[in-house]
């Protein structure tokens, strides 16, 4: 809903995938109020603060702060920092391959958003297993002290072939994406 997602080819034919933010597409007020992006852009009184010389913000122009393309950026960058620490730290995420402006390129992952996949196609112990390898992920952001506030089937992707396991300790079926 806030993103436009393609599948691509690198220069060395990988496949990889773009994400596109697009913040404020439906609804710019409803951006402005429910993300923090302007946290560091108004006053106590929740208008946007100018210096003398009609620029605030440290000399950016001040409709650039509250453009979508601004914004979007914004978001690109911090999906992919967090991308990027998650991933170095062991963490089931997509591989995060670089950012520019309000793209972000990132490594395919093999399977589907949980969203998709009807019940009734799994196994008992799929279920079981999917349930329990997405708490399992939930605990281990929590032990390095993060809190998804996002957790949920259209974020998580699941791939019921078992080909995407690493570690020793059987096959990974579901990735934080």
């Amino acid at each position: 809903k806030e993103s436009d997602v393609y599948l691509a080819v690198d220069g060395d034919g990988r496949q990889v995938v773009l994400k596109f933010h697009r913040l404020g597409r439906t609804s710019f007020r409803d951006v402005a109020k429910k993300r923090d992006y302007f946290a560091d852009r108004t006053g106590g009184n929740g208008r946007h603060v100018r210096s003398r010389n009609g620029l605030g913000n440290g000399g950016r122009a001040a409709g650039r702060a509250k453009s979508w393309l601004f914004l979007s950026g914004r978001s690109a960058l911090l999906e992919y920092a967090f991308m990027k620490a998650l991933h170095a730290s062991g963490m089931p995420t997509p591989e995060p391959i670089g950012y520019n402006r309000h793209v972000v390129a990132m490594g395919l992952v093999r399977g589907v958003p949980l969203y998709q996949i009807r019940p009734s196609s799994m196994g008992a112990d799929q279920r079981r297993s999917v349930y329990e390898r997405s708490l399992a992920l939930g605990r281990r952001l929590v032990a390095h002290g993060l809190v998804h506030c996002d957790l949920n089937e259209f974020n998580l992707m699941v791939d019921l072939s078992g080909v995407q396991g690493v570690g020793g300790d059987g096959d990974h079926y579901v990735r934080h994406c």
